[in-house]
């Protein structure tokens, strides 16, 4: 399914988001909004979509070299993503 649409930044500037993404790894729609949250948190700390977008596509030490998307499918793994974007954001990488 490809999500396409326009996401809300909690300073209330809107982007255009576009992103391909395997409906089956998702059960509910809180899981599809707990999805674009994390996106436009992302896009948030990264300071652009294409960064954002980038690292959601790229193994991450502190998730066990996983990929940000494929840990996002559940409530734990949208929370560790979260929290290391929080951490990215405050300038703790350790």
């Amino acid at each position: 399914m490809q999500l396409d649409g326009t996401l809300q930044l909690p300073d209330g500037k809107l982007i255009a988001v576009v992103f391909e993404v395997d409906t089956a790894q998702f059960g509910t729609s809180f899981a599809i909004a707990g999805f674009a949250d994390v996106i436009a948190r992302a896009i948030e700390v990264l300071g652009s979509k294409e960064r954002a977008l980038a690292w959601l596509r790229s193994p991450v030490p502190g998730l066990g070299d996983k990929r940000p998307l494929d840990v996002i499918d559940t409530a734990e793994g949208r929370r560790e993503v979260e929290d290391i974007l929080g951490r990215i954001e405050h300038g703790v990488f350790g």
